[in-house]
């Protein structure tokens, strides 16, 4: 979860985010994983309903039900086509599909929570 790594690793990596001001406002900040992501969702809880939170949180769920949809697809498309006597070709290129769109939704997935969690450190730096 990128939460985990909210201020070790993502913190230095948006220009966005004033990490003078965000050690000022929060004090020493969490090293442990565990620690970081409690202390980030303090934040977000803080945070959530800003427009741009909203927004990427919005990106992050849409992104993640395709991942998991694409993977029952991935699954159940080509066990019903070969059940239905469809071609062997036709049961393959049906999991490629669905396989190639699960692959995709996951680093969609993922670009949208390393966002969703560099937007909360952010509104909270101006805040």
């Amino acid at each position: 979860m990128p939460g985990h790594r909210a201020f070790s690793i993502y913190m230095h990596k948006d220009s966005r985010i004033d990490v003078d001001k965000l050690e000022k406002t929060l004090g020493e900040l969490p090293i442990t994983p565990e620690k970081q992501n409690s202390k980030w969702y303090q934040i977000y809880r803080k945070q959530h309903t800003e427009p741009a939170i909203l927004d990427i949180n919005k990106r992050f769920i849409f992104c993640r039900d395709l991942a998991t949809l694409s993977l029952i697809l991935t699954i159940s498309v080509p066990v019903v086509t070969y059940l239905n006597n469809a071609s062997i070709k036709f049961v393959f290129i049906s999991g490629a599909v669905f396989l190639i769109q699960y692959a995709l939704g996951i680093i969609a997935t993922r670009q949208a929570a390393n966002r969703l969690v560099c937007t909360v450190l952010a509104m909270e730096s101006v805040s």
